[in-house]
């Protein structure tokens, strides 16, 4: 799994509740990290901030998209309207801040299982 925020203490957390359900994390600040763990960690799903500082979020996506095509792209964001806002950049999914530890967990559980499936 991969998750692309600049915000620290986000990431921490995140990683922290994920790992302890066993999942495997990297994270990444910056689209060229994101891009480059992308390409070596294929990973099933990627946590996007869609407020990354000298990024634009359709940018960010679709490049990730091009190197892991079947991967669940989930565009973390505390905008207005979060559902048109990832279908406007081409994420699969919207998680919407502030999000619990329960709603991560779910996603990450459905996203596992959809990834097994494009297998």
């Amino acid at each position: 799994m991969l998750i692309v925020d600049d915000d620290n203490d986000i990431v921490e957390a995140i990683c922290l509740a994920l790992e302890r359900e066993g999942y495997e994390i990297r994270a990444a600040a910056t689209m060229e990290d994101a891009v480059e763990i992308a390409r070596t960690l294929q990973p099933f799903l990627m946590l996007v901030d869609y407020r990354l500082p000298g990024v634009d979020a359709v940018s960010l996506v679709r490049s990730l998209r091009r190197v892991v095509a079947s991967a669940n792209i989930v565009l973390c964001t505390a905008a207005e309207a979060p559902e048109v806002l990832a279908q406007s950049v081409g994420a699969d999914r919207v998680l919407a801040k502030p999000f619990t530890l329960d709603e991560l967990l779910m996603l990450a559980r459905q996203a596992c299982g959809t990834w097994e499936a494009r297998q």
